[in-house]
């Protein structure tokens, strides 16, 4: 029977917190990518996701942001296409069902 590998808890949020940003890979993804199975990195991601989670805008409501996240917010988006929207939106971890009519 193989004996299970023990990693460090530095080691397990760094992974976490490599998978809980905007765009990062999904716990299947990094499996296949570094040799850990899923089911242990989608368990960490379970027990270790709140400790690690990178700020983001996109964890409260526009409702709950300060008057110069807002206007902040408004300005870089005002000009922004279809998909740059998007794709700030997704760096900043906004969901985009915020962007209809609530960031602009």
């Amino acid at each position: 029977m193989k004996k299970a590998r023990q990693y460090s808890l530095a080691f397990k949020q760094s992974l976490v917190k490599k998978m809980l940003l905007p765009g990062g890979p999904s716990a299947m993804a990094l499996s296949k990518e570094i040799g850990i199975s899923q089911p242990s990195l989608s368990r960490w991601v379970r027990e270790l996701g709140q400790r690690v989670r990178p700020e983001k805008m996109g964890e409260r409501t526009p409702e709950q942001w300060t008057s110069e996240e807002k206007v902040k917010t408004v300005l870089e988006t005002g000009r922004l296409g279809e998909d740059e929207l998007g794709r700030y939106l997704r760096e900043k971890g906004i969901p985009s069902t915020w962007s209809n009519g609530k960031l602009r």
